[in-house]
């Protein structure tokens, strides 16, 4: 027992109870023989505690341990798994946000993943996607290479850039690793994990198998394309844009950009002054810029009539196409 690793699972969550309890069951669940639980109480207000006091005895019967922190102020999920990983003691650390849950197996085949190669910081998983009711939707769709049912990505960051290829939940990442990178930025609200693994990924292998593991629960109350999440978003995509090298990569990642641009423009149409907000984000370089970029800037100067008949047409056509699709918004807190 002494040569199996010690995981931690750092539980954030913030008013959602109900949520919680069912993402502390499903570590309850797992497998693997030696882990423990930090859950960081955001500044819940709800029956949080109560959650985290049944399963501390439930989780402590079968010899997992389980520390409970709380912050007084709603300080974001940087700032609460950087608090997580302070008080935990595992050499391996997964993250697991309370409402996403982990399949029975998923602690020991990523650990197993990192044993057959040592030389990787991180190992990852696929994701299922399910509803509020645990309902599986389908697999989250990802970039990972050919058919192959587990390998390693020598420093994907490009890869990366280009397409999404994990789930944070689906992560199992050397503790050594996370605090040499320095953790999350705690400047970031959202994309602070795209932050993070993409820092990673610039000078280290990854691993990854193709088992879907985790669950990332599609509900009314998943982050969506609020203005702080875009802002974040871009700045995360800037702040790594003279990093990508492959011509393809780069060109997938200013698009990216110049996508999250246009939508915060229009968000911000209905500022008085919307020309003014974000103005260093919203003008900086992206690519060639597309006909919608250009008409969204364009509209933010002129008055106020034009502002209101530009968004009244977004959102004519935003519903029509989920009419036709059956599809909801994108959630870029996911998929930045």
């Amino acid at each position: 027992m002494a040569d199996v690793p010690l995981v931690s699972v750092i539980v954030p969550t913030h008013n959602r109870a109900d949520l919680l309890e069912r993402a502390l069951r499903s570590v309850e669940m797992q497998d693997y023989g030696r882990l423990e639980v930090v859950v960081v109480d955001d500044a819940s207000t709800d029956e949080t505690p109560a959650v985290v006091e049944r399963f501390t005895a439930s989780l402590g019967a079968r010899g997992v341990p389980v520390r409970s922190l709380r912050l007084e102020v709603n300080s974001g999920p940087a700032a609460a798994r950087n608090r997580g990983v302070a008080a935990a003691e595992g050499s391996l650390l997964t993250f697991l946000d309370s409402d996403d849950m982990m399949e029975r197996t998923f602690v020991s085949t990523v650990v197993g993943l990192l044993e057959r190669y040592p030389h990787c910081i991180l190992a990852f998983c696929e994701t299922w996607k399910v509803d509020a009711d645990d309902r599986k939707l389908g697999q989250l769709e990802t970039a990972l290479p050919g058919d192959a049912p587990e390998g390693v990505l020598h420093q994907p960051f490009d890869r990366m850039a280009q397409r999404e290829l994990f789930q944070t939940p689906g992560v199992v990442i050397r503790r050594e690793a996370f605090e040499a990178a320095g953790g999350f930025d705690e400047g970031l609200r959202y994309s602070e994990d795209t932050d993070l693994w993409w820092r990673l990924a610039k000078s280290a292998d990854f691993a990854y198998t193709a088992k879907r593991l985790v669950c990332h629960r599609l509900h009314p109350n998943n982050v969506t394309k609020n203005e702080e999440a875009l802002v974040d978003s871009i700045r995360v995509h800037l702040r790594h844009l003279d990093d990508v090298r492959d011509p393809v990569s780069r060109a997938a990642h200013l698009d990216r950009i110049q996508r999250r641009q246009i939508l915060l423009q229009e968000k911000l149409l209905r500022e008085p002054d919307p020309d003014a907000s974000y103005a260093e984000l919203l003008d900086a370089p992206a690519g060639a810029p597309s006909l919608r970029y250009r008409i969204s800037r364009r509209v933010a100067r002129g008055p106020i009539w034009l502002r209101r008949a530009y968004l009244a047409g977004i959102q004519t056509t935003r519903t029509a196409r989920r009419l036709l699709n059956g599809a909801g918004a994108a959630d870029f807190s996911r998929t930045s």
